[in-house]
């Protein structure tokens, strides 16, 4: 028994040595960078970073609750392997509507009815449904009339209009 809390608390003074970020979804384009995942984790990056400290001292639970906070992040993974790395998945939202308010307000929909805020530095072509007005609570289940409309409209090719003919010609 002795012997197995001394090994614990060994690996517990461990230095992490690297952090690695990965996307686990196979998405064409990516709303969310390296950059954006660090800086959600650690904000005071220099002060929180974990390379260089104990392992122990490393709350993988808290770290994956708050990177779950990001509207864009549909689920993350944080933990340690074998070599102290700490390997950061995270599975991206991804947009199928851009949605205008009468208002004026601007927003990103998923095919879960998750509210995504914009992101001003990425271009994306989807389909745009102006005068939507939403719940400020988020989506209800009135609000699946558009999803389902969405799902048909995505099955025709992209530059295509419903009469059948291209914008191009």
């Amino acid at each position: 028994m002795v012997l197995l809390v001394s090994a614990v608390q060994k690996e517990q003074q461990q230095k992490c040595k690297s952090l690695e970020v990965s996307f686990t979804d196979n998405k064409s384009f990516r709303m969310l960078d390296e950059a954006e995942i660090v800086f959600a984790l650690w904000p005071l990056a220099a002060n929180d970073h974990p390379v260089g400290k104990n392992i122990g001292k490393i709350n993988l639970y808290a770290l994956e609750k708050q990177l779950k906070r990001n509207p864009w992040v549909l689920d993350a993974d944080i933990y340690l392997d074998q070599q102290n790395t700490l390997h950061v998945d995270v599975q991206q939202r991804s947009p199928v509507a851009r949605l205008f308010s009468p208002d004026g307000n601007s927003f990103y929909i998923d095919d879960s009815l998750a509210i995504l805020p914009i992101k001003v530095s990425d271009v994306v072509e989807l389909p745009v449904f102006t005068n939507f007005l939403i719940n400020p609570a988020g989506a209800q289940h009135a609000d699946t009339l558009l999803m389902k409309n969405h799902r048909i409209f995505r099955s025709y090719p992209q530059g295509t209009f419903l009469d059948g003919t291209n914008r191009a010609g």
